[in-house]
């Protein structure tokens, strides 16, 4: 069986690991330890910002935002209009950016710890979650003057690592080996033990009727699993590929075909492919020379970033081969 994706472009620029990815209609955010976001556009080659190299295989790199942040970036999420957004990291403090002013338009504090994970609301992109070493969630009203947070959420009992926002639901994953659905309307928690250390999580939000979360764990191997968001059952195990170590993104698609899939990177610098139904490997493809970092999934594109500052953007291929 083929490989769903087929190479796009390359994103360089960054000076040290990629840590975090957002995408954006033909445009694409990264993030890193050299402590930029950088704004690439994969739909065009050649050279760019930064860029005296540029070839056919190089994504056009728009703009490097740069400045507030004095460490590691970790995360950055982007609006749907692409107008702004959000980034986070060491700094124990996260900014809104304006894109077409490439300048800071909010800084949201609160935090007493890095800030590993930020996210939009899915509905309503005034509400912003950003989530922390210092076990709490913290929720922002962008409408709200209070520039510590609307709200904080707790309960953790080890960093929490990422988070998302699904209608009236703020999810989150944590190094406790927990996921935590806070129903804001009900106001109420709900907790899934996993058991293993949760580092990333995504939610189901481009397949169609589908209420599920998808969580990368660290363990003797790692693993990926799969919960019911309704019933908080484990639906699945996805195994095969190598985290014992480092955080490293997932996803959830569906091929052209129609079949749903997961996907995960390794730390041997593969990226792995799963049947969601029957659990099984479909494909992996060698991607990176070290571990990845980060994966995101949107439409019918796909990035991977890796620790050694290498980053790309692929296209979902037309049919399956094989």
């Amino acid at each position: 069986m083929g490989f769903d994706w087929v190479k796009e472009r390359s994103l360089r620029g960054h000076q040290g690991a990629v840590l975090g990815c957002s995408l954006a209609g033909n445009y694409v955010l990264t993030c890193g330890e050299d402590r930029t976001v950088r704004l690439f556009n994969p739909t065009r080659s050649g050279e760019g910002e930064d860029q005296s190299d540029g070839t056919d295989e190089t994504a056009f790199l728009v703009h490097t935002f740069q400045g507030p942040h004095g460490y590691r970036v970790l995360d950055v999420s982007v609006k749907k209009d692409h107008s702004a957004f959000a980034s986070c990291g060491d700094d124990k403090m996260s900014f809104i950016w304006d894109v077409n002013t490439s300048k800071v338009k909010r800084k949201m504090f609160g935090h007493h710890g890095p800030i590993n994970s930020i996210c939009f609301g899915a509905k309503n992109e005034d509400i912003v979650c950003s989530a922390s070493n210092d076990q709490t969630i913290r929720v922002y009203d962008l409408r709200s003057h209070n520039r510590d947070g609307v709200q904080i959420l707790s309960g953790f009992r080890d960093s929490v690592s990422s988070v998302r926002i699904s209608d009236y639901q703020i999810v989150a994953g944590s190094i406790d080996g927990c996921i935590r659905t806070f129903d804001v309307r009900a106001a109420k928690m709900f907790k899934d033990t996993i058991g293993d250390s949760i580092s990333y999580i995504e939610l189901s939000t481009d397949l169609a009727g589908s209420n599920l979360v998808v969580a990368s764990c660290v363990g003797d191997k790692g693993s990926v699993v799969l919960v019911d968001r309704d019933s908080g059952l484990v639906l699945k195990h996805y195994e095969g590929h190598l985290n014992v170590e480092n955080r490293i993104g997932c996803g959830i698609y569906s091929s052209r075909t129609g079949k749903d899939r997961i996907i995960c990177g390794s730390e041997d610098g593969y990226v792995y492919i799963w049947d969601l139904l029957t659990g099984k490997v479909v494909d992996r493809e060698k991607v990176h020379d070290t571990s990845l970092s980060a994966i995101g999934v949107s439409g019918d594109r796909m990035v991977s970033c890796a620790y050694d500052g290498g980053a790309s953007t692929y296209k979902l291929v037309s049919t399956e081969t094989g």
